[in-house]
């Protein structure tokens, strides 16, 4: 009898336990952008909004956004959080070389609700898909793997106080879906190879646009050298306009692979090169998913003369710890 007794007590603190995981009101999609249940994103779309609802464990300030390069720094995100009369702040913003954010002189995204529920402050929140933003504050959603970037504070604080190295993140999600397939038996592997590294900061290189690319349905996949799979924080593969053959490369040589996207208005060769090649079209990233992961784009048979890509490696050791 008593060992009944015990497992029946057991049994009720196992479900209670998991009953205290609030339940979503958006469940469409489901995204576990932190494990395993600190921060959690669901979200659904028409053909013009798209609906966000984000359970985060926290009880202070909460942030969400876009990013076109998968780093904080010029994204489109918003914060919010818990005023202690109840009432709640909500703000569009952009963050402009990794300082605080922002507020947006245009607000494009738009808070439904905000409420602490158990361990989790829980915001639902609406934009537009193409908000056709004027001042380059806002970023619009295309179909494919848009970076989602994403951070929170531990405390209440209304002057959003910095949230480390750690409370934060960013992740490849196909926002919008398609019903496009790619058929495995009818594919070609092509190579592009990086052989330098960084100890910290972006790396770009440039490569011919092989059999166009972007004119098929493709994938990427990312092989990372053992010993070096902590360091490499995301990749991206941008197409470059025809405009880098007829401007940039008859009157320059051909850039050699090196450094980019310099903070602090910092310029080199690779600030113009970079700016013909604005077209993100891949991306790879390495923070709560698996070291060797296929990304399948949903842009397909695109139209393109491109006779470029650049492909960006983002090497995030702000420890300065050296790799293989």
């Amino acid at each position: 009898m008593l060992k009944l007794f015990f497992k029946l007590i057991l049994l009720i603190i196992l479900i209670n336990k998991i009953h205290l995981l609030p339940n979503p009101q958006i469940n469409a999609n489901k995204y576990i952008l932190v494990e395993p249940d600190l921060y959690i994103l669901y979200w659904d779309h028409n053909t013009t909004d798209i609906n966000f609802e984000i359970h985060v464990k926290t009880n202070g300030w909460i942030s969400f956004g876009l990013s076109r390069h998968g780093d904080m720094e010029y994204s489109d995100v918003i914060v919010t959080w818990l005023k202690p009369d109840g009432s709640f702040n909500f703000t569009d913003r952009h963050i402009l070389q990794e300082k605080k954010p922002k507020i947006d002189s245009e607000q494009n995204w738009f808070p439904l609700s905000l409420k602490q529920q158990n361990d989790y402050m829980i915001a639902i929140f609406t934009r537009k898909i193409q908000t056709n933003s004027k001042n380059n504050e806002d970023i619009d959603i295309a179909v494919g793997s848009p970076f989602v970037v994403y951070a929170w504070g531990t405390n209440f604080d209304p002057d959003i106080s910095y949230h480390g190295p750690k409370n934060r993140g960013q992740v490849g999600i196909n926002l919008l879906k398609t019903s496009n397939q790619i058929n495995p038996n009818k594919t070609q592997i092509i190579e592009y190879k990086i052989n330098d590294s960084l100890i910290n900061g972006y790396y770009c290189q440039l490569f011919e646009n092989k059999n166009n690319i972007f004119e098929q349905d493709f994938k990427f996949e990312a092989l990372i050298s053992p010993g070096n799979e902590n360091f490499v924080h995301h990749i991206g593969l941008n197409e470059c306009s025809v405009d880098l053959e007829t401007e940039y490369l008859k009157k320059n040589d051909f850039p050699v692979p090196g450094p980019c996207y310099l903070l602090n208005s910092q310029i080199n060769k690779w600030t113009e090169v970079t700016n013909f090649c604005q077209n993100s079209r891949l991306m790879w990233s390495d923070y709560n998913i698996p070291k060797i992961q296929n990304y399948t784009s949903d842009i397909f048979n695109v139209k393109s003369k491109s006779k470029y890509v650049m492909i960006y490696v983002h090497h995030y050791n702000p420890e300065n710890r050296l790799g293989n």
